[in-house]
């Protein structure tokens, strides 16, 4: 279920393993615009976050997007992933509802605001090394 604790927990927790979480702005994504706005201090339900790795600059698209090159080459372009239930799945972002969260994930996965807090250990890290 939902509450302010469980949702300042979920963004400790991302930002530990490198990841900045950004309110979704249009429908393609804005990425310019979503990236200005600036990476969410707070999350709500009924909002959409794409997951995007720290940057020097979090307002600054260059330099998240110099981040986000980094990582993929890292990752040799693939998808960062989270294992959920013993699967390793691409992850791109999250939608909050009150009672489960939906992973943006290639199937559209569901899940609840706990089994996502112990997910989020499994995010493949987007810290520089």
């Amino acid at each position: 279920m939902y509450s302010e604790d469980v949702a300042t927990r979920m963004l400790e927790k991302s930002h530990q393993r490198g990841w900045n979480l950004y309110r979704k702005i249009g429908l393609p994504i804005d990425t310019g615009r979503t990236i200005r706005e600036g990476f969410v201090e707070r999350l709500e339900v009924d909002s959409s976050y794409v997951l995007l790795p720290v940057a020097s600059d979090p307002r600054n698209p260059d330099d998240v997007m110099n981040a986000l090159e980094r990582l993929a080459l890292k990752l040799n372009r693939k998808t960062p992933t989270i294992e959920i239930c013993g699967i390793r799945e691409p992850i791109t972002g999250l939608t909050l509802f009150p009672s489960k969260i939906k992973l943006h994930t290639p199937e559209g996965t569901y899940i609840s605001y706990e089994e996502f807090l112990s997910a989020i250990d499994t995010y493949v890290s987007a810290l520089p090394e």
